[in-house]
């Protein structure tokens, strides 16, 4: 569960700061990789868990449903952002709820055929950006509803914190939460180190990688129903690990872009006059 980021956090701080720049593209970027990554690297971890406490078989038919599913995602993905590209090219006016009722019929429908929600709209925003002339509308009208949506995600992720195992489980929810920290931290030193990142990504990186939550909780409670016993105490401890990265992730990741120097000024100086 520590492979795990929040692509969601990232995205309403994003949203918030208007940053822009290296870090603020670079930590989109890893932290959808990651988010796509854990689907497959999950199945796989489950399933070795599975062999060593259930002995149960380990079979490759698992990852091809995985590859089934991120398929399909994908399909899905360019199919909506086809749908957006071409109805915000006849729409001038009530894009905001166009694009509110499409989302949660796609929303729907991928919780009811499997598919990953985050995937599906990732892919549909690249397909518009680049394979339509809608992208300039569509981030227009996302930003309009940017304030809306953050307020119900962090409502919702207050929500489920889990504060009685948070209190149970606190010196190894500690521990794990400043080794998950520690090693993000080297990790990142090293990969950065290696692919020559700019400075600003080098320096505070580390600190968007914090965040944590949406897509660990739902892998935990998966990991509860899969292993009797041993995999209800495992979610707990994951949830609460979850809940300290969840309420400092989304603060360091603000204090990362501020750091870079990547939030536009909210108060320009006022214009001094002319002396004559």
């Amino acid at each position: 569960s520590s492979f795990t980021r929040s692509p969601s956090v990232t995205l309403a701080v994003l949203a918030e700061t208007r940053a822009r720049g290296p870090l603020a593209d670079w930590s989109i970027g890893i932290v959808v990789v990651l988010d796509v990554l854990i689907l497959p690297l999950f199945a796989v971890a489950l399933g070795i868990a599975r062999t060593q406490i259930l002995g149960d078989n380990l079979s490759l038919s698992m990852l091809v449903h995985v590859g089934h599913d991120l398929f399909a995602s994908f399909a899905a993905g360019v199919t909506f952002g086809l749908l957006v590209g071409t109805l915000f090219r006849f729409i001038d006016r009530e894009r905001v709820l166009v694009l509110v009722v499409l989302s949660y019929g796609v929303t729907a429908i991928s919780a009811y055929l499997g598919y990953d929600t985050l995937f599906v709209f990732v892919v549909a925003g690249f397909v518009v950006m680049n394979l339509t002339r809608s992208g300039p509308a569509l981030i227009a009208t996302s930003e309009t509803t940017s304030g809306a949506v953050m307020i119900v995600f962090f409502a919702t992720a207050g929500a489920k914190l889990d504060l009685q195992a948070l209190y149970s489980l606190w010196p190894v929810v500690i521990a794990l939460f400043f080794a998950r920290i520690a090693l993000t931290t080297l990790a990142a030193r090293i990969g950065h180190r290696l692919a020559k990142d700019p400075a600003p990504v080098r320096k505070n990186a580390w600190l968007v990688l914090v965040s944590q939550a949406g897509v660990t909780i739902g892998l935990a409670t998966v990991v509860g129903d899969a292993l009797p016993d041993v995999g209800s105490k495992f979610a707990s401890l994951c949830i609460a690990v979850v809940a300290l990265n969840e309420l400092f992730g989304a603060a360091l990741t603000k204090w990362a872009l501020a750091r870079a120097g990547e939030i536009p000024a909210t108060d320009a100086e006022p214009a001094r006059p002319a002396s004559t």
